[in-house]
């Protein structure tokens, strides 16, 4: 955790957020707030958003020479207004409240492992420099039905693209691997069944291949959901 906290905050000083709340692996970013960011905040949000996920397509190594480990961040996005104030005595912090807050933990709740949701709002204030692929409409609950879209990358950015493309690649290499592995333990489980010992039947046991993806191992497959503001 504090290998993946500290690459995560090395991508939000790269951008003009703020890191709100972090519990229970997630994490609320905004932008715009307290500093005001002119009329780039929404931009902003959405470059941090695709590094990190270009970070954790590419996986994090545990310590000088440990395993890499592939987290699945679900990612969401919202623009709008939204009040904000220090809350508490003994342990003061700095909150934002209101119906933007709330709609970007929906996009989050509905995303998929991976993929940047957001809303229609967002959609057509980044589509002229950002990659957009319309998801369609979504219920969404205490909102109703939603045309929500999704995030893909920016434009003219081999970097982002492939960085989505290298995603999907491995999601489909991952599937295939599951089902060679199966197929590769039901025939080994076919021919030992065909053959029998004199002095003792028993079927033997073929242990499970690890998943490679790449050229790079990954052991654990987490989930972290992150929702962001502009």
């Amino acid at each position: 955790l504090e290998t993946f906290y500290t690459r995560v905050s090395e991508v939000l000083e790269s951008h003009s957020v703020n890191e709100i709340e972090t519990a229970a692996g997630e994490c609320l970013v905004v932008s715009g707030l307290p500093e005001r960011t002119t009329n780039k905040h929404c931009e902003e949000i959405a470059l941090t958003a695709l590094g990190l996920r270009s970070v954790m397509c590419r996986g994090l190594q545990l310590g000088v020479h440990g395993d890499f480990v592939c987290f699945r961040l679900i990612q969401g996005i919202a623009s709008g207004p939204c009040a904000a104030g220090i809350i508490g005595v003994k342990l003061p912090r700095f909150c934002v409240f209101g119906d933007t807050v709330n709609t970007a933990a929906r996009m989050k709740s509905t995303a998929i492992g991976m993929r940047i949701q957001i809303t229609d709002v967002c959609n057509k204030i980044l589509e002229e420099r950002f990659v957009i692929s319309k998801r369609g409409s979504i219920f969404v609950k205490g909102k109703g039905d939603m045309e929500t879209h999704w995030l893909i990358g920016v434009r003219n950015s081999n970097e982002e693209m492939n960085s989505y493309n290298n995603n999907n690649n491995n999601t489909n290499n991952n599937n295939n691997s599951d089902n060679n592995n199966n197929n590769d333990n039901n025939n080994n489980n076919n021919n030992n069944s065909n053959k029998t010992d004199p002095a003792r039947t028993e079927v033997s046991k073929v242990p499970a291949k690890s998943k490679t993806v790449g050229s790079r191992r990954f052991n654990f497959n987490g989930s972290t959901p992150a929702t962001s503001v502009s």
